[in-house]
This record gives structure tokens, C-alpha cells and sequence, in this order.
């Protein structure tokens, strides 16, 4: 399996594990932001490959055009994960606190 498609699968497993883990606590907050990312991520997919371009957006060696729903459904999970790893990344980095944000959830 190439690095990249490793890299965000791991990205996949540990999101869903900080989802658990945040169901597990009643963060009410970190869950519904994490179920709204990864549709964000399933929904841009979607989108992405129903549009015109699809064709030139490439996923390995295959064009999101070709990629059936469940492969679709997957990468959407994958990217929306990664995003989630960069934030936490991100978010660790920054000792300041200047890249806060409010909580999705009151």
C-alpha cells in the first residue's frame, strides 16, 4: 500500500478513535464536529465527482469519475480525517492558543 493511502488510513482509524473517545466522555461538541466533517468530506466527494472535473481528479491511479459509491464513501471518510489530524497537529503546535476557535455546539 503506497504511503500516502497509508498515511490517511491511519488518519481514518485514529479520528474514529478520538470520536469514540469523545462519545465515551459526552463531548457533545467534538462528536457532532467530527460527524459533520467527515460529511463534509463524503459530501465534497460526492460533489467532486459528479462535477466536470471529476475526470481530472485523480485518486491513485483511478479518476474520482470511475470510483464507485463505496470507494467514494471511503475517500470522503479518509480526507476528512487527515484534516482532523492536520488540526490536531496544528492545534498542538501552537502553544499560544492564537489559532483558537469556538466550540461548533454552545
Amino acid at each position: 500500500m503506497p504511503f500516502i493511502a497509508s498515511a490517511m488510513l491511519i488518519g481514518l482509524v485514529y479520528a474514529f478513535v478520538d470520536f469514540l473517545k469523545a462519545l465515551t466522555n459526552k463531548d457533545k461538541n467534538a462528536a457532532v464536529t467530527q460527524l459533520i466533517a467527515w460529511a463534509a468530506g463524503v459530501g465534497g466527494v460526492f460533489i467532486a465527482g459528479a462535477s466536470q472535473f471529476a475526470s481530472e481528479i485523480k485518486i491513485g491511479s483511478h479518476s474520482l469519475e470511475t470510483l464507485n459509491g463505496p470507494t467514494k464513501l471511503f475517500v470522503g471518510l479518509m480526507i476528512a480525517s487527515a484534516a482532523k489530524v492536520v488540526f490536531d497537529v496544528k492545534k498542538s503546535l501552537d502553544g499560544s492558543d492564537s489559532a483558537v476557535q469556538p466550540k461548533l455546539l454552545p
